[in-house]
């Protein structure tokens, strides 16, 4: 069954309402509304769109809702009045403004936003890979914003979260605005050896034919390359010539994502010729995380 809920039951012009999807099940939707004289910030088939009235009046906003069994829409009505000259909305009470928050998403997969206000939580809105997102902050209120890595990527269930901000608008004619950027530090593949004897070992990138790096490898050592995220590199243990196991060979694809380590192993327990990789030694996808600089928002 298609609902929805409002984050007012009215508004003046220039105020911005949240418009929330409580509908069960849904697996997409879709927003209508009546008249063209508003500005969106959101796409329409997302669970929460937020409107920017620039006009008075009585607006019909419905919502389709699609399940994997149905289809079915909500209608409700809302009113925007206009305010006077004084920027008063007739009653004495003075309208509150809002002040925009920019989210850059540098990684390459989307991430979710998730706000709230005073304690109530107004939406989630998604910025897509290498993009920008636009939500609007109350004036005066304190606001949370949470951002979490969508299901279905390797850094899911990775959250920031932010720290509360008491919105100061003293700055918005001056075209202030809260920025986060969510920063993509670069994946490290980490090589080892814990051998007696050397290898060699050579990562290329089939995303990038100018990419090579080809190293000897002491035994019993490790070494490290920074790489960049989005791409997915060959790391090639091969045992140099002359040494018992040569030519025993060893090759791993790793996918690099942001801030990840990926480590890899020289091949052991080789015997005539045929390599028997020791199990134990033989990591994850993803070992751990690069650190990462702390979340701070700016004002610009």
């Amino acid at each position: 069954m298609a609902d929805f809920t409002m984050s007012a039951n009215s508004a003046y012009v220039g105020e911005t309402v949240y418009f929330t999807s409580k509908s069960l099940n849904a697996d997409s939707f879709y927003w209508e509304v009546t008249s063209e004289n508003f500005v969106s910030n959101t796409y329409w088939d997302e669970e929460t769109i937020a409107l920017t009235f620039i006009s008075a009046g009585t607006y019909t906003i419905s919502l389709t809702a699609t399940t994997k069994k149905e289809q079915n829409t909500m209608t409700k009505y809302f009113t925007v009045r206009e305010r006077d000259d004084s920027g008063s909305s007739g009653s004495g009470t003075s309208v509150s403004g809002y002040k925009d928050f920019k989210c850059t998403n540098s990684h390459n997969h989307p991430y979710t936003i998730s706000q709230t206000r005073d304690g109530v939580f107004i939406g989630n809105y998604t910025v897509n890979a290498n993009s920008t997102k636009t939500i609007q902050m109350k004036c005066g209120t304190t606001e949370v914003i949470k951002m979490t890595q969508n299901s279905g990527y390797f850094e899911h269930p990775n959250t920031i979260n932010m720290n509360a901000i008491t919105v100061d608008c003293s700055d918005v004619a001056q075209g202030n605005y809260y920025t986060y950027t969510i920063t993509c530090s670069s994946p490290r593949i980490v090589y080892k050896n814990d051998n007696s004897d050397p290898y060699y070992v050579e990562i290329t990138c089939s995303d990038n034919n100018n990419f090579s790096h080809l190293v000897t490898l002491a035994g019993h050592s490790a070494d490290s390359i920074n790489v960049d995220a989005g791409y997915s590199y060959s790391v090639k243990f091969t045992q140099k010539s002359g040494y018992t196991f040569y030519p025993s060979t060893e090759t791993y694809t790793v996918n690099a994502d942001c801030r990840y380590v990926y480590t890899r192993y020289a091949p052991t327990n080789v015997k005539n010729g045929n390599n028997s990789l020791n199990t134990d030694m033989i990591m994850s996808d993803r070992d751990g995380f690069v650190p990462q600089e702390e979340f701070e928002m700016d004002c610009n």
